[in-house]
């Protein structure tokens, strides 16, 4: 279920977003959600990266991935 929320942009952000709103027929909630998805998304993956840097997670090569996901 969603919630409403109300939030405070610059102008020059709201008119980018009527202007992105308009040419790509969506409403501005949703490319709102989709930003904040996709900015999640690289936050977690600059997260993980950072502790494979650290040493705190291990990466594995593609062939291993495979006999995973086959298993």
């Amino acid at each position: 279920m969603m919630q409403k929320m109300s939030f405070t942009f610059e102008p020059e952000l709201l008119e980018e977003l009527d202007r992105q709103a308009r040419e790509l027929g969506k409403k501005k909630a949703q490319i709102v959600r989709e930003a904040l998805y996709d900015y999640f998304d690289a936050l977690h993956a600059t997260q993980e990266i950072d502790a494979i840097r650290r040493g705190e997670s291990q990466t594995i090569g593609l062939n291993e991935m495979r006999r995973a996901v086959n298993a």
